[in-house]
């Protein structure tokens, strides 16, 4: 049985995420000892009236209750009715997964990082030029972990040097499909550019695996923990028992009206480049571990519109570092693509 508190996000300073996490830290203090899991997440998207929810299981009694509510009280919010439920509370998660292992996984999932997050969000100062390596650094380190466990240096014969460009171009991936939803796009990519230019050392630092890391204890545990998931994941998903869902690109691609919404990037989506993004089960499971890297984010107090520019900046990084352009790239992926959907066949 879970035990749920959806807290009005309006009702936190600055609408922000990072006091979100300090009142989970303070619910975990008084509650750890007594619930095996404790989740914290958005309802909603992000920036739109969302909420904070935080959940705890197993069984809560009403005096939990009680002191749970003078937690929340204690932070200067609205101590909200509580939600029973039999099953983890994951309503408009928007994962783009379904199944009947998604619920367990994702709250296991959102379990395991939480010491990230909460160490991601002591680290963080409010000053651009401290913060945003930080996470650009933890982003990095996502892809190689993911490249390390990959089923794709079996199926290509590629090097895991060879195939982090490739898979760290997923970030511009993001990044072309945020902007081509801001109304003023060219103002907004000329922002992400000059913002790159002037982390640009910093950028290329974190995707050299040659750079001496400096002392961020939570990056080794987010590669243990994408080490560990990421197969768990990709046999849920070879199993059927976790599923791609939700609208795919080269669908949308084929209808005119509604392709005229993509970016130039997302317009030409090949069948063995749609069988990667969205059947592929590797691919699926990086899929689903990167829903939770952004979620760790979010969860530190870095804006939607900041991860947006991380996948910028990055991506930029990757460009230059590799000295390949998106194009180049994307026709690497496309033959990655195709060795993965001769394999499977």
């Amino acid at each position: 049985m879970w035990t749920s508190y959806v807290v009005p996000l309006a009702d936190l300073p600055d609408r922000g995420v990072g006091p979100a996490r300090r009142l989970v830290a303070d619910a975990e203090r008084v509650l750890g000892s007594r619930t095996r899991r404790l989740v914290v997440r958005t309802v909603g998207s992000p920036g739109a009236g969302d909420d904070i929810l935080l959940a705890v299981a197993d069984r809560v009694s009403p005096q939990e209750q009680d002191v749970a509510r003078s937690v929340i009280e204690r932070h200067g919010l609205r101590a909200p009715v509580p939600r029973e439920s039999e099953q983890p509370p994951l309503d408009d998660s928007g994962l783009g997964f379904d199944g009947p292992a998604l619920a367990e996984t994702w709250t296991d999932l959102l379990v395991a990082a939480a010491p990230v997050a909460s160490a991601l969000t002591a680290a963080l100062r409010g000053d651009p030029a401290r913060d945003y390596p930080l996470a650009i650094g933890l982003m990095a380190e996502h892809a190689r972990a993911a490249v390390a466990v990959s089923s794709q240096s079996v199926l290509t014969g590629l090097s895991a040097e060879e195939l982090v460009p490739l898979r760290l171009l997923s970030y511009r991936s993001h990044a072309e499909g945020a902007l081509a939803r801001f109304r003023d796009r060219d103002a907004m990519a000329a922002l992400f550019a000059a913002t790159y230019r002037e982390h640009r050392l910093a950028v290329l630092g974190a995707l050299d695996p040659a750079t001496p890391a400096p002392a961020q204890p939570w990056l080794g545990q987010w590669r243990g923990l994408v080490t560990d998931a990421l197969p768990r994941v990709r046999e849920l998903l070879v199993e059927g028992r976790l599923a791609a869902s939700g609208e795919r690109l080269d669908r949308v691609a084929e209808d005119p009206e509604r392709a005229a919404t993509l970016s130039s990037f997302h317009r030409q989506i090949s069948p063995a480049m749609a069988h990667l993004l969205y059947d592929d089960p590797d691919f699926g499971a990086y899929r689903l571990l990167t829903t939770l890297l952004y979620t760790v984010l979010y969860t530190a107090g870095l804006s939607l519109p900041e991860r947006y520019l991380f996948c910028s900046m990055v991506a930029d990084g990757n460009e230059e570092r590799s000295g390949l352009a998106p194009a180049d790239l994307q026709q690497r992926l496309g033959e990655v693509a195709r060795s993965v959907a001769g394999a499977e066949v």
